[in-house]
C-alpha cells in the first residue's frame, strides 16, 4: 500500500554500496515564494504527496513526490498547509525508501480521528503530531465509523470537506482489498492475506481450547514469517483477584480461501449461534466465580496437570480442593497475577499453560 519513487530499488535489489546522492538541494525563487505563500495561507483541502529526505548536514527537508527539490535552507514549512501529506521518508543515502505514513495536518481530521478512534494499539489520536504508517489498517477498520461521525459536518463545511477528503482516500487505497474480501466473506470464506481485515482490536473472538470453546478479546494482532498472532485478553482469577490476562494465538498461514468458521481462532459474529455461545460462556463464567475461595468438592471427571511446557489431561474421581491462592503459593512456577479490570492486561507466563500456540 505504500508509496514508492520509481527510482528507488527494493531492500532484495540493494547494491553493496549506495550511490550517492541524486538529488542537487537547489530550488528556483518562484518555487520558494511558491511555498511561502502556501504557509501563509490557510489549510488546504489536499492530500500531499512528499518525500522526506536528509541533506549532508543530517538536516532534513521536504519535497514534493515529483522529485523537485529544494535547499532547506529556503523553505518554509508550506507542507503543513495541507490537509494531509502522504510522505515517504529516505534513508541518510537519499536512495532507499525507509518509511511511508499518513500526515495529518487538518485540525479538523485530528477531532474526527480522536472522537471516533482515540486510542489504537501503536497510535495515539490525542496527541498534537498525528500520522499513520502504511499499511494503514486502523483506517480501514474504522472506515464506516469514520464515515458515519462525519455526517454530522455541517454541509458544505471546511469540516466536511477536510473529512470528505480523508474517506475518499481510504476508499481509493482499499479498494482492491475492499473488492476481494467482500466476496469471499460473501461465501463465509477469507484468505489469509487478508484475514486481518476481519479483526478490528475490541472485536471478540471464538476459539476452542482444550476442546473447549472460549471467547477473548482482540487486541492486537501480527503476521509473521508463518502465521498471523493474535494477542487478546481473557478474564481469569489468581487467589485474591479476577481480572484480565493476556493470551498469544496463532492461525498458521494457509493457500488459498478458507471458511472462517474452519479457522483455529475468528470472530464470533461469523459463528453459527454467536449469542448461544455467548449465552453458555456467561452461565460459565458466573459457575467459574462462584469457586473463588476454598471449596471442598466430590468431582468425576477429567482433570489438568501442568508438565513442563504443556498440559496433561487424565481422568480423577473424588474428593477435591479448590484452593487457587494456595495452588500458586505452592507451584510459583505457574503462579500468575490478573490486572484488576480497567487496568493494563497483564502477560501470561507461557510456562503456565495459558498460552496456546494453535493451528489451522
Amino acid at each position: 500500500a505504500g508509496i514508492t519513487d520509481e527510482a528507488a530499488i527494493t531492500n532484495d535489489e540493494q547494491p553493496s554500496q549506495p550511490p550517492s546522492p541524486r538529488f542537487e538541494h537547489t530550488v528556483s525563487d518562484q518555487l520558494s515564494k511558491e511555498h511561502k505563500e502556501i504557509a501563509a495561507g490557510p489549510v488546504r483541502n489536499e492530500l500531499k504527496r512528499l518525500d522526506r529526505r536528509t541533506d549532508p548536514d543530517s538536516q532534513y527537508y521536504y519535497v514534493e513526490t515529483v522529485l523537485r527539490t529544494i535547499d532547506e535552507s529556503q523553505q518554509a514549512n508550506w507542507w503543513d498547509n495541507f490537509a494531509l501529506c502522504l510522505i515517504r521518508e529516505y534513508d541518510y543515502s537519499n536512495f532507499y525508501v525507509q518509511r511511508t505514513y499518513l500526515q495529518i495536518n487538518s485540525e479538523h481530521i485530528k477531532a474526527l480521528l480522536k472522537d471516533t478512534i482515540g486510542e489504537y494499539p501503536g497510535i495515539s489520536f490525542h496527541t498534537k503530531e498525528i500520522s499513520v504508517d502504511a499499511p494503514y489498517h486502523v483506517l480501514f477498520h474504522y472506515r464506516q465509523a469514520l464515515r458515519t461521525a462525519s455526517e454530522a459536518c455541517e454541509v458544505d463545511s471546511e469540516a466536511a470537506a477536510h473529512a470528505k477528503l480523508l474517506l475518499g482516500w481510504i476508499d481509493s487505497e482499499f479498494k482492491d482489498v475492499s473488492e476481494e474480501t467482500t466476496n469471499l466473506i460473501e461465501q463465509g470464506m477469507i484468505s489469509y492475506k487478508h484475514l486481518w481485515t476481519l479483526l478490528a482490536p475490541g472485536t471478540l473472538i471464538y476459539a476452542s481450547v482444550l476442546g473447549q470453546a472460549r471467547l477473548f478479546k482482540l487486541q492486537s494482532y501480527a503476521y509473521g514469517m508463518a502465521d498471523l498472532k493474535l494477542t487478546l485478553t481473557y478474564h481469569d482469577f489468581d487467589g485474591e483477584d479476577f481480572g484480565d490476562m493476556e493470551s498469544v494465538r496463532a492461525v498458521r498461514n494457509f493457500a488459498g480461501a478458507s471458511h472462517i468458521t474452519e479457522l483455529s481462532a475468528y470472530p464470533l459474529g461469523y459463528h453459527a449461534d454467536p449469542d448461544g455461545v455467548k449465552s453458555e460462556l456467561v452461565k460459565r463464567g458466573r459457575r467459574f466465580e462462584d469457586y473463588a475461595g476454598v471449596h471442598f468438592c466430590n468431582y468425576s471427571g477429567i482433570a489438568l496437570e501442568h508438565s513442563g511446557w504443556s498440559m496433561n489431561r487424565f481422568s480423577t474421581s473424588g474428593r477435591v480442593v479448590v484452593d487457587a491462592k494456595t495452588f500458586h503459593r505452592l507451584n510459583p512456577d505457574t503462579a500468575f497475577e490478573v490486572a484488576r479490570l480497567g487496568t493494563e492486561p497483564a502477560a501470561v507466563l507461557v510456562k503456565s499453560g495459558t498460552v496456546f500456540e494453535v493451528s489451522r
